[in-house]
């Protein structure tokens, strides 16, 4: 069978060599791995791609891998995931829960990564969505300002990131730390923990007595979802949110999402790994790819958009810059979603394999970058 690696013409030839159906099984790239075998549900196997056009002296990423190969494995349980790593069966282990990482990390036997995903959690709220899912006829009560205040007022996120993460999350404005257009001293207005503030600005907006709402996750999804998706769904009912906790599998969840049907507030994550405009693009202003059905913005998001539209035609870097810290001051002043942390996985390794990051803030494990040990 024909390769397609690095010309469009070569995608070209094989797709009329093999056809629309053959062609969809086969996966199309120009990696520093080839695709060897799929087997749907269990593994995927490549090898080194040792044609790759970026060699081991290549100054900048990526370049030709070190690994002859790898085979990735699917165990979505977390203590079947340990119980290979710890049995040899598996070399590396993606996303353990912090207090099961550590201790391995401690016996010298295991390497434990703490990867900064630059990728910040936040639940989205309906706020562009006129009138309550819960109470025809009634008002959204996420279009008001204080009802959005008081839910990230009762998150305490340091709580969260203390004993059920890592400790070394950091929080999230909207574009993640180190995008261009990330704003220096939001820091110093952010939201906090006030539940008692909380408890009085739900009170004051009219709703005293609660507001009723689902939380939608991805079950599974992220490292340790499952507890503090239950801990914040608590913190939110302390201070009288009625809130129904909902996992999603991820297919229907995405699905939904991207056709705008959900009505309810869900977890999602910033996409770091685009530029800050492209960022804005899938989760922020109010065309986004994920955002909740748009029948109404409010003044400050439709100032959002506008800086965002002008910020696309900017060429100068300065005035672009100052364009995006305006957006990502509005949107989170405006506490367009509830703010969480910036996510942080925690990977374990036999102390055969080493992982020296080539980027700051990668946005998975660098395979391509991985080191095997002589043993």
């Amino acid at each position: 069978m024909a390769v397609c690696r690095q010309s469009a013409a070569g995608c070209v030839q094989l797709f009329e060599e093999v056809g629309d159906e053959a062609y969809g099984q086969f996966p199309i790239a120009t990696g520093p791995f080839k695709f060897v075998e799929w087997a749907p549900d269990e593994r995927i196997v490549s090898v080194r791609n040792d044609d790759f056009y970026n060699g081991r002296d290549y100054q900048y990423a990526p370049r030709t891998a070190y690994l002859a190969g790898f085979e990735a494995r699917l165990i979505p349980e977390i203590g079947a995931r340990v119980s290979a790593l710890e049995a040899g069966e598996i070399d590396l282990a993606n996303s353990i829960p912090p207090d099961l990482a550590a201790p391995l990390g401690e016996t010298g036997d295991y390497n434990v990564f703490y990867h900064p995903a630059q990728r910040g959690l936040h639940i989205k709220l309906p706020m562009t969505i006129e009138e309550d899912p819960y109470n025809p006829g009634q008002p959204n009560p996420w279009r008001d300002r204080r009802v959005r205040m008081a839910a990230n007022l009762a998150v305490d996120v340091d709580a969260i990131t203390e004993n059920i993460m890592t400790g070394r999350e950091n929080y999230t404005y909207t574009l993640s730390t180190g995008q261009f257009g990330y704003p220096e001293g939001l820091q110093e207005q952010r939201w906090g923990y006030d539940p008692e503030e909380a408890r009085r600005l739900l009170a004051e907006a009219g709703y005293a007595d609660g507001v009723e709402t689902d939380l939608i996750y991805l079950a599974g999804l992220y490292t340790n979802d499952q507890l503090f998706m239950e801990a914040i769904a608590e913190m939110l009912r302390d201070v009288g949110f009625i809130v129904n906790l909902i996992p999603e599998d991820i297919s229907k969840f995405l699905g939904e999402a991207r056709d705008k049907v959900l009505t309810a507030p869900y977890l999602f994550p910033q996409s770091a790994g685009f530029t800050s405009l492209g960022s804005f693009a899938i989760s922020v202003d109010s065309a986004a790819t994920y955002e909740h059905r748009v029948e109404v913005l409010t003044d400050e998001r439709a100032e959002a958009d506008r800086l965002i539209a002008a910020a696309k035609t900017e060429f100068d870097q300065d005035k672009r810059r100052a364009l995006l810290e305006e957006v990502v001051r509005i949107h989170y002043l405006e506490a367009s979603w509830i703010f969480l942390f910036e996510l942080v996985q925690t990977h374990v390794s036999t102390s055969r394999l080493e992982w020296d990051p080539y980027f700051l803030q990668p946005p998975s494990v660098e395979l391509w970058n991985l080191k095997a040990l002589k043993t």
